[in-house]
């Protein structure tokens, strides 16, 4: 029996500035929905990951390593790219 290479992708809702947005992710867990606002091109804020998750503290660079992505910061938001 041959193993599928990806999951398929499912739609994730993250609450973010108080409004409920949808993405795609290829998982329903915390760390699918933090990878989902990360790779979006508007990034996010780490106020944004802390609202979504309900967390008292998040590691967004630990986050980011955990999902494999190469973290970009610029002007207090969060990017995160495909390793290379």
């Amino acid at each position: 029996m041959a193993r599928q290479s990806k999951q398929p992708l499912i739609e994730v809702t993250v609450k973010v500035d108080g409004e409920i947005v949808l993405y795609k992710s290829s998982g329903g867990t915390v760390l699918a929905r933090i990878g989902a606002m990360l790779r979006r091109p508007e990034g996010c804020t780490r106020a944004d990951l802390l609202e979504m998750t309900g967390w008292p503290s998040i590691s967004v660079q630990q986050q980011a390593e955990a999902l494999k992505l190469d973290l970009v910061q610029s002007n207090g938001r969060n990017y995160g790219r495909p390793k290379k």
